[in-house]
């Protein structure tokens, strides 16, 4: 085992890029509540620190070989970690494990296509074989896996949230365009990359001949445009508002009404867990993976294919959203904390160095 001046073992994470989301800010939490037991260094490929990791980074070439000598362990968390990893692992003596964060085979193919999550997919699990051990968000994403992973190499550790501390005012005059918008109706709100995967087009469907809703959507991608035009073709451009990729887009979480947990799949649902810490109620898809993080109660469930579903969710919640509120905040808090998930993955980390 190596060792620091202080005696800590080592560990290196290994991040594809450093940027303010919440994958990212998910590892800042955890590597400041883990710094006290180990010693460790934020390796990443793309970006600069300005997340405020409170450890030491460093830029690796991803074209080029890095033996992460004199570490114990090294973490990544994403394709081209793993990739990286896997690739080199003959020259990389530290134990391996890895974070997955989706279900591969359709991830992928909600962004890329089926043929390229076939191919990229079937990649991508060759490569995590070479791994010691791997980390699942949730039971249901370690049932998943399992069907193609050695299970003895399967772990389950819950997420927590990854609320950034805000350190500037909101942006006012998106606050106000949001406002302006919302007028006097029950606002819903979608953060998210859009990716078919995210279900807001039934959504979109639901309310667009509401009286009720509206739908603010803040995120940016390949399936933006499909999303407008479906927009425009049920005629509720008034209704539906999309501002794009916002940083620190958590901050417009209290201007919601209601946040809707659309996803077909999912591997965990971070953002869930936002809201939560803002106490805005939610309503979800009724997926197995939000029947793990969630309850009956706390939050309202609906079927994706069913828009009376949806309508029937949201005015459940709409009638009494400072209790729905109260109480998801109240389950979340306690349930998933940093230090509850940290704690997990120091137990696995000391398990598997010693």
């Amino acid at each position: 085992m190596s060792r620091n001046k202080v005696g800590k073992p080592k560990i290196a994470f290994l991040l594809p890029q450093l940027i303010k989301a919440a994958p990212i800010i998910y590892n800042k939490n955890l590597v400041a509540h883990l710094q006290d037991e180990f010693d460790i260094t934020v390796f990443y490929f793309q970006g600069d620190d300005k997340v405020g990791f409170t450890c030491k980074t460093q830029w690796i070439d991803y074209q080029k070989e890095f033996s992460f000598e004199g570490f114990d362990l090294v973490q990544s968390f994403g394709y081209r970690p793993d990739v990286y990893l896997a690739r080199n692992r003959k020259r990389i003596k530290a134990q391996l494990v890895s974070t997955l964060h989706s279900f591969i085979f359709f991830d992928l193919r909600s962004q890329y296509g089926y043929l390229a999550s076939l191919v990229f997919g079937t990649w991508w699990l060759y490569c995590l074989m070479k791994f010691d051990q791997i980390v699942c968000l949730t039971q249901v994403m370690k049932d998943y896996y399992g069907s193609f992973l050695p299970k003895q190499k399967l772990n389950v550790i819950h997420s927590s949230h990854v609320v950034i501390q805000q350190t500037e005012a909101t942006d006012s005059k998106i606050g106000d365009e949001i406002a302006n918008f919302k007028s006097n109706k029950v606002l819903l709100g979608i953060i998210a990359n859009l990716t078919y995967q995210k279900g807001i087009d039934h959504v979109i469907k639901a309310i667009a001949d509401s009286e009720q809703y509206k739908l603010l959507i803040i995120g940016d991608g390949r399936y933006r445009k499909t999303l407008e035009k479906m927009v425009a073709d049920y005629g509720c451009e008034s209704k539906c508002l999309f501002l794009g990729h916002l940083e620190d887009a958590h901050q417009f979480m209290p201007l919601l009404d209601i946040y809707v947990m659309s996803s077909y799949q999912e591997g965990f649902g971070l953002v869930g867990l936002e809201a939560a810490h803002y106490k805005i109620p939610i309503v979800c898809n009724d997926i197995p993976v939000f029947r793990e993080i969630f309850m009956n109660g706390i939050v309202e469930f609906y079927q994706a294919n069913s828009a009376e579903s949806l309508l029937r969710a949201l005015d459940d919640v709409s009638g009494n959203m400072i209790d729905y509120g109260i109480k998801l905040h109240e389950f979340c808090t306690p349930k998933y904390r940093i230090d509850k998930m940290s704690n997990e993955y120091s137990k696995l980390y000391t398990t598997i160095i010693e």
